[in-house]
């Protein structure tokens, strides 16, 4: 007789109609493990608020473009570590004034060359048109905001944006 008989007997009657196929299987578990483990989760999802805490804080600055910090996560699934994010946001190429400017140069707001610009002129042109719109409106966006809605509105925009050569 199994010393666990009296479970497996506890089980049946618990579950009437069940017959035994296999037998039951238990496995130890050391004190601390689950506690390692949820420490080591909430570790990694506080590195990675961190992580992009500081690209949020570069482009609000005008450091970068928001499409450095795509790059980054695409190189970076994990959100590596603070340092990889701040050695990657120092050796990313820096914006011009023209990227940042709220009415945009002509090339941003002029639709009979939107067949030649890149993707990242036309997520620019397009973000801003519709932060216009909205202050128009009432309800004015910040451009990361309006940067958001433009990629949720065209997947195919993100995508060709994303696979962008980095010339900025």
């Amino acid at each position: 007789m199994s010393v666990l008989a009296g479970l497996h007997e506890l089980v049946a009657s618990a579950l009437p109609g069940l017959v035994y196929r296999e037998r039951l299987a238990f496995s130890r578990v050391t004190p601390g493990n689950d506690d390692e483990d949820d420490k080591d989760a909430r570790i990694a999802r506080l590195t990675r608020q961190l992580v992009d805490a500081e690209f949020n804080l570069e482009i609000g600055r005008k450091r970068i473009l928001p499409n450095v910090r795509a790059m980054y996560f695409r190189r970076h699934p994990d959100g590596g570590t603070l340092e990889d994010a701040r050695e990657f946001i120092s050796s990313a190429p820096k914006p011009d004034a023209s990227h940042f400017s709220q009415k945009g140069g002509a090339r941003h707001n002029t639709k009979d060359n939107s067949a030649d610009e890149s993707a990242g002129a036309e997520v620019v042109r397009r973000t801003r048109e519709l932060m216009e719109q909205r202050a128009e409106q009432g309800r004015p966006l910040r451009y990361e905001a309006a940067a958001k809605i433009v990629f949720e509105k065209d997947r195919d925009l993100l995508a060709r944006y994303l696979d962008e050569p980095g010339v900025r």
